[in-house]
């Protein structure tokens, strides 16, 4: 179980903390045990964004049961893990019946995985490979077993349901409630038949708890510049791609994969199903102020995503039309660890073109960021986007929004380079194939692969 002493000394010292505050008697050996659980599981290579730090910031700013419900809250994320590892396998496998990849709640189970059963509305018996929430249901499952026998069913049934209301983006059922409404539901049910004691108000603080604790954990979606909304965001590409993690297998097809995917998340997510309100948590002009800020980076990252794609695809489709496989970090330099063996071709693309054709707000914001995402380039790949940029400037937003669908078909195989470079401008296209000629005829230049971290 990969994990680092740092990582280690930080979950145990809020772990320990936590724990004192509530007044649980938990040993020494049992808070290392937890600690080494979730560095361990949570500090695997692959793990960019769902990390260490990720979950002890999102505890940070609530009270000791948010704490501990933020370290357990992303302990699975099995697109990322390629499946639970061992030691997490070791803990749900008196409630999870794994098969060949399918995974299945035991018909009998113990008090600890029923409660997480009954807070996740999940019934014994249940095919559970697909659900929404299937990473945070069984990451509820282990924090169960893990902290039942120390802290008993009212503090565990509060923790979960801070895990259950981390499942983001959920409409509201055919009843009209949203998913804090329909969790405060079972939460009053469990407390009357656990006898709790929790009470009414009891059960609705627990639930104002979780929706502090749920913003929290997208509180990026509401940044003040879509440069630090999209440095967090970033950091999802090489964690859901396996193959831009890997220097020597890196390729075009894989980024412009990754891309795609980016663009399609943002082109589909609504706003409004960003945060959650329960019960005047957060305020509605809080939470307007949120849903307003979220619009914009979803916007703005929708769009910065679709030039990305567009110029990834007609550097690409002008390489071909050389017979050349000009390798990504030719193309733009997007992946910080990846070996460079030529020199990019933005180095040598003419000055910006019309600056006066990127008229409007949004265009000159995703401009900004097409140019200098961050003032630090923070994250394994948040790196500018000169050809973007450059293409940007040369002909204009709504030019630019044409190409995106062509742009997206070729990269998808549906079109050909051919067909695709009838859409772009012929002076355009002549820039960049001269851009290309001389990156190409330029002495390599190899910096050294530096290890993800």
């Amino acid at each position: 179980m990969a994990q680092s002493k740092q990582d280690f000394t930080r979950v145990h010292s809020v772990l320990t903390r936590a724990c004192a505050e509530l007044g649980l008697e938990v040993t020494e050996a049992k808070k290392a045990s937890i600690s080494r659980l979730i560095a361990g599981t949570m500090g695997g290579k692959a793990r960019f964004f769902h990390n260490p730090d990720h979950v002890i910031h999102v505890g940070s700013h609530g009270d000791s049961i948010s704490v501990i419900a933020a370290l357990f809250h992303d302990l699975v994320y099995l697109q990322v893990d390629e499946g639970m590892g061992k030691d997490v396998s070791a803990l749900v496998d008196s409630a999870i019946e794994q098969n060949a990849g399918s995974l299945r709640v035991r018909e009998v189970l113990a008090e600890d995985a029923q409660l997480a059963c009954d807070l996740f509305d999940v019934h014994p018996g249940t095919q559970i490979s697909k659900m929404q929430g299937l990473n945070e249901f069984l990451s509820a499952m282990a924090a169960s077993q893990v902290l039942y026998p120390v802290a008993g069913a009212s503090t565990v049934a509060q923790v979960l349901c801070c895990i259950e209301l981390t499942i983001p983006f959920r409409g509201r059922d055919k009843n009209g409630r949203s998913a804090a409404e329909q969790l405060y539901d079972r939460l009053a049910k469990v407390d009357r038949k656990l006898h709790l004691n929790l009470g009414d108000q009891g059960c609705r603080q627990a639930i104002r708890r979780a929706v502090r604790l749920a913003n929290q954990d997208v509180s990026s979606f509401a940044a003040s510049t879509g440069a630090d909304f999209l440095a967090h965001t970033w950091e999802l590409v090489p964690e859901t791609n396996p193959l831009l993690r890997a220097p020597t297998a890196a390729s075009v097809e894989a980024f412009a994969k990754a891309l795609l995917q980016m663009e399609g998340f943002f082109s589909n997510l609504a706003p409004k199903s960003v945060f959650q309100q329960f019960d005047g948590e957060p305020s509605n002009h809080d939470l307007e102020v949120l849903a307003q800020n979220a619009a914009r980076n979803i916007e703005e990252g929708r769009y910065y995503f679709r030039l990305k794609v567009t110029a990834l695809a007609i550097l690409e489709a002008a390489g071909e039309s050389l017979g050349k496989n000009l390798g990504l970090p030719v193309l733009l330099g997007e992946l910080s660890n990846l070996a460079v063996g030529k020199q990019k071709v933005a180095k040598f693309l003419p000055q910006k073109g019309k600056v006066a054709q990127v008229e409007g707000g949004l265009a000159r914001r995703v401009l900004k960021l097409l140019e200098n995402p961050h003032t630090e380039e923070i994250g394994p790949t948040l790196k500018s986007s000169p050809m973007a940029a450059f293409l940007l400037l040369e002909l204009g937003f709504e030019q630019m929004l044409k190409l995106w669908e062509p742009a997206g078909e070729y990269l998808r195989g549906k079109i050909s380079s051919y067909q695709l470079l009838q859409y772009f401008p012929q002076p355009t296209y002549k820039r960049v194939m001269l851009a290309i000629q001389a990156a190409m005829k330029a002495p390599a230049r190899t910096k050294k692969i530096k290890k993800a971290s």
